[in-house]
């Protein structure tokens, strides 16, 4: 069984980015028990194993705007976590807020990522989130 600091551990993500599988809530709403309950792997190796998919990302406003996987960047400041950032790249219209947002990806599954806006180009827009994430 987990103890509950494994689970805090397992969860925190540093860096202003926020990642947490749906129904990983203090209310415990995703029906599982604490014994059956396991984070996806959102390690650096699992996403480099998934380039140039579709994210699908939920704005309450705009609906679901697929955006591309275009760069990992390495972000290291700390030994014991793996600590990295990925960029997707959607369309420059609608312009996504910082904020938390649902995103879906085939290999991933249904997540939530801190999304900050970054660089623009012709039609494009860029958008980061950090993870930091403690290693075992």
């Amino acid at each position: 069984m987990m103890e509950r600091r494994e689970f805090i551990q397992a969860c925190t993500v540093l860096l202003g980015s926020t990642v947490l599988p749906m129904g990983c809530g203090q209310s415990g709403s995703s029906g599982d028990s604490e014994e059956n309950f396991s984070l996806p792997d959102l390690s650096r190796s699992r996403w480099v194993d998934i380039p140039d998919t579709t994210f699908s990302v939920s704005h309450d406003s705009f609906g679901v705007i697929d955006m591309t996987m275009t760069a990992i960047d390495d972000e290291i400041y700390d030994p014991v976590t793996d600590q990295f950032s990925v960029v997707l790249t959607g369309p420059d219209n609608p312009l996504f807020d910082e904020g938390v947002y649902q995103v879906y990806n085939s290999s991933l599954g249904y997540i939530e990522l801190y999304l900050q806006p970054g660089d623009a180009g012709a039609g494009t827009q860029n958008y980061r989130t950090l993870f930091s994430l403690l290693q075992a």
